[in-house]
């Protein structure tokens, strides 16, 4: 299977020499990002994961403009076979694209190595000193009384 997914993430994915982030999707450092984030799924959604990754890799023999395994087609043709997908009529085939396509992308953008080229310098958590305000004395105490509720007027 990760002849598929390979091929799944460069046709999924820019490469460094057509634009995008200066790390290959189809490395083994994605390879294993990608398990890194199937391993945090349930159960039922990994191995169904796992299974709609597996059968994207023989679907293009039935619907490919190309026919073949994906881990064979060219990136063009692969990606082409994708596009089809995202563009089906058919719900279940435009839904399998895109939840493939969201745990690829998952998997790649969550690399530090590629945050620079996105403009995302990283999260904040943990990195800036957030200093703690006093407590306001209105806020400590006992609560005020509720006002009324109004009455209607008959």
């Amino acid at each position: 299977m990760s002849e598929t997914v390979r091929a799944l993430a460069r046709a999924l994915i820019a490469r460094p020499d057509e634009g995008g982030p200066p790390l290959d999707p189809g490395s083994d450092e994605v390879l294993a990002a990608i398990e890194g984030v199937l391993a945090t799924l349930p159960r039922d959604e990994r191995l169904g994961a796992r299974l709609l990754m597996a059968g994207l890799g023989w679907l293009p023999l039935l619907l490919g403009p190309v026919r073949g395994r994906l881990a064979r087609l060219k990136t063009a043709e692969a990606r082409a076979f994708l596009e089809g997908l995202r563009l089906s009529r058919w719900r279940a085939l435009r839904y399998f694209f895109f939840c493939v396509k969201s745990i690829v992308a998952l998997a790649y953008f969550s690399r530090p190595a590629t945050w620079p080229s996105i403009g995302y310098d990283g999260p904040y958590l943990g990195r800036v000193l957030v200093s703690r305000l006093p407590t306001l004395p209105f806020a400590s105490g006992p609560l005020p009384p509720a006002p009324p509720s109004p009455q209607k007027l008959g």
